[in-house]
Parts: C-alpha cells; structure tokens; sequence
C-alpha cells in the first residue's frame, strides 16, 4: 500500500472516530408562545446517524426531545426549521411494540397525543414488523407536501440529530396577581427610601 493510501485511511479513520464521538452541534434555536400562553424554546442539533435512545440521552437537563401536540406547534416547528433539511428525532415512540405501525404512540413527557403529522403512507414499519418505533420529522417538500412530516423510523443512517424542547408552564392567574402585588410593594419601598 502506498504512503497516500496509508494517509488516506489514517485521515479517513480519525474522521469516522470523531464523527462517532462528537457531541451534538447546535444548528439553530427558536421560541413560541403557543396559544394558552405557554412558552417554548427549541434547539435543533446535529448529531448523525445516533440513535433515538442516544439522542434522548443527550439532551440537557430540563429539556426532552420536542413534542409537536397541535397543528399550531407544527407551524411553529415549521417556520424554526427555515434552511435546514435532512431527518430529526422528535419525543414520540410506540409504548407497545406488538402494535400497528400507527398505535400505541406515546409522548415522553406523557402529554395526549392527540394530534399527528405524518408524512402519506406513514406510519408504516417499512422493514418489517416493529421495524420502527420511534418518531422523527423531514423535510419532505414538493409533490404537494409543504414541509416538515413525520415518519416512524429504525434506521440510523436516515437521521442528522434531533430536536429538543423546554417548556414553561403558563403562571397561574394567582402567581401573576402574587408577583405583581410584591413587586408594586417592592417599587413602592424603593420610592420610599429614595424622598
């Protein structure tokens, strides 16, 4: 073999092993304030040809793998994509193996799941029986799709990383009515020490 050649998978080998070990890379980031009030943010990360497990393990603390519950959020996922193309894991997955390719899809943080977007002729289990149970999105435009559509998916190679998700939950109308009192008697006292 020759000195080239030799260089050639030496390079080739460090970049595969860095490629197997390299933290997810953060692509983009967005927020929505979905109709109740509350307040998400997003990120989406590259982080190729891993696993769901792995990707879900991955994400920070406080954070979970992104769950689209309304035809709203898909929009708002939508537009927080603009630029990116390729296959991303979403917070779904099939709680009970021995089902369709369409039941028992379940939410990580176990919200309803009541709405889908999946992409014609998903869910399908396209490698046989079980072969997919866990969620992911792509962009699958043109031919009278627009946009981001979900796909039960197994194989690895299809997938680019994942997108993650924290939520704030809407304050109470007690806690807004709290907060505001306080900080009223805070500016209040604060006026005060200043005459």
């Amino acid at each position: 073999m020759t000195r080239d050649k030799l260089s050639s998978i030496a390079v080739l080998s460090l970049l595969l092993a860095f490629s197997l070990s390299a933290d997810p890379l953060l692509l983009a980031d967005w927020k929505w304030t979905d109709p109740d009030g509350a307040f998400h943010e997003y990120g989406v990360y590259r982080f190729p040809d891993q696993s769901w497990n792995l990707s879900n393990d991955k994400v920070d603390e406080g954070w979970y793998l992104a769950t689209i519950t309304s035809a709203e959020e898909q929009k708002a996922l939508i537009c927080g994509l603009r630029g990116i193309r390729g296959e991303y894991w979403l917070g779904g997955c099939q709680a009970n193996r021995g089902a369709g390719p369409a039941d028992n899809w379940a939410w990580v943080t176990g919200e309803e799941w009541s709405y889908n977007h999946w992409a014609p002729g998903e869910p399908n289990d396209a490698y046989g029986s079980n072969s997919e149970q866990h969620l992911a999105v792509w962009s699958m435009w043109g031919k009278g799709n627009n946009g981001w559509l979900w796909n039960d998916e197994g194989r690895l190679p299809n997938i680019n990383g994942y997108i993650a998700e924290k939520s704030h939950a809407v304050p109470e109308p007690e806690s807004v009515s709290l907060f505001a009192a306080g900080s009223l008697a805070l500016l209040c006292a604060v006026r005060k020490r200043k005459m």
